[in-house]
């Protein structure tokens, strides 16, 4: 099933770039509906410790709010997106594609372990991540009262946030928080003696 999404995926990306350079204003559709699909492709490959799944489906989220956080921050207009953006989107397609290669391969193979169904959260990281986020929204309303709302404090608000949840996302699979799966059959304990079967 990944591997079905990846290929998806892929295609859905390169149609994507496609239709940026017709029309950008395709990217408001296409961007939220990608990285949803990305994010499904990530939190499988997450639970299966695939790594090359995993980083193949935080790409997209995140090129999609770098996109968000630049159009909005320089609070271009569609006439001013048009070139940059589509042509930066070509570029991510055709790496995307490269690394969906990889990422399929990796797939078809037999997971390094199971995790859990549940996910488990720090208390410690989420208190961080929420004291984080209190400061940039004091720093905003402090240094610019009144244009908290604006769309550039909106944008790179959003991108800090998110590369907050990303880097907390990307410790937490590289460290094992998690139970890790035991062997299949473990050795007898020392001192136990194993009856012989007749």
């Amino acid at each position: 099933m990944t591997s079905a999404l990846i290929v998806i995926q892929v295609v859905g990306v390169l149609l994507a770039a496609g239709f940026a350079f017709d029309e950008i204003e395709s990217i408001v559709f296409s961007g939220p509906v990608l990285s949803l699909t990305s994010l499904v492709i990530a939190a499988a490959s997450f639970r299966a410790c695939r790594p090359a799944g995993f980083y193949f489906g935080l790409a997209t989220p995140t090129f999609a709010i770098l996109c968000f956080a630049v159009i909005c921050g320089q609070e271009w207009s569609p006439a001013e997106a048009q070139r940059p953006v589509s042509r930066c989107s070509a570029v991510f397609a055709i790496g995307l594609a490269l690394a969906g290669i990889r990422a399929s391969i990796e797939s078809r193979q037999e997971p390094r372990a199971a995790r859990p169904r549940r996910l488990q959260f720090s208390i410690a990281a989420l208190l961080w991540l929420t004291l984080f986020t209190a400061v940039l929204l004091s720093l905003f309303r402090i240094s610019a009262p009144l244009r908290f709302a604006d769309p550039q404090t909106i944008a790179w608000l959003t991108l800090a946030v998110y590369a907050v949840a990303v880097g907390y996302v990307v410790r937490w699979f590289h460290r094992g928080w998690l139970p890790k799966t035991e062997p299949d059959d473990p050795a007898p304990p020392p001192g136990s003696h194993s009856l012989p079967v007749a």
